[in-house]
């Protein structure tokens, strides 16, 4: 009798370490802390203006998969501070690029011969066949240099996003410290989600 006790306490004793650990709280699990955070750049603005407070959910991708839309924050290795960035592309996604002539007068392969040089230059990203758009619905803009980057995963990879790869932007539609500079990213340097 004595040793069943001692074994139903040190059950009752386990279970309240995982509990710890996982952070259960009323039945739900929960794998991350929450941060408050500043925003220090500008390529969410329209979405979340420099200097507001944000709460993050760091760690919340260790039980949590990452979505199409959330916004997250990323470890980038030439920044001491985490980047604010949204997901648009996540594995499976099937993407390219579409030169443009970028007075919007008509798409690449329609301009005449003079305009050769613009379509080559500037270009949309094509995400499940659909240009992709910050949140005011003006289309993303990649340069010649970040066409060159991205196009490496686009040959190397046929067109679709890898397993645990993510195609990351700011919200302005060029200009951002994001995947069209330093291209897709792993999740394992994807810190956590900004709940609010």
């Amino acid at each position: 009798m004595k040793e069943m006790k001692r074994s139903y306490a040190f059950s009752i004793l386990g279970f309240a370490a995982i509990g710890i650990i996982l952070g259960t709280t009323g039945g739900q699990s929960r794998c991350y802390t929450e941060e408050v955070k500043t925003v220090r750049g500008s390529s969410l603005s329209g979405l979340v203006e420099p200097g507001t407070q944000i709460t993050a959910a760091m760690g919340y991708y260790a039980c949590n998969n990452i979505q199409r839309g959330d916004i997250v924050l990323y470890h980038f290795g030439g920044s001491t501070e985490p980047l604010i960035k949204i997901v648009k592309a996540i594995p499976g996604d099937e993407w390219s690029l579409r030169p443009i002539d970028p007075r919007g007068r008509l798409p690449a392969g329609q301009a005449g011969e003079d305009d050769k040089e613009i379509e080559e230059n500037i270009s949309h990203i094509i995400v499940n066949n659909r240009v992709l758009e910050n949140s005011l619905g003006e289309p993303y803009r990649v340069n010649a240099k970040e066409a060159k980057l991205l196009s490496l995963y686009l040959r190397d990879y046929g067109g679709v996003i890898q397993k645990s790869a993510y195609l990351i932007l700011g919200n302005t539609v060029s200009g951002s410290t994001d995947s069209r500079r330093f291209g897709l990213v792993s999740s394992r340097d994807i810190l956590g989600k900004v709940l609010k």
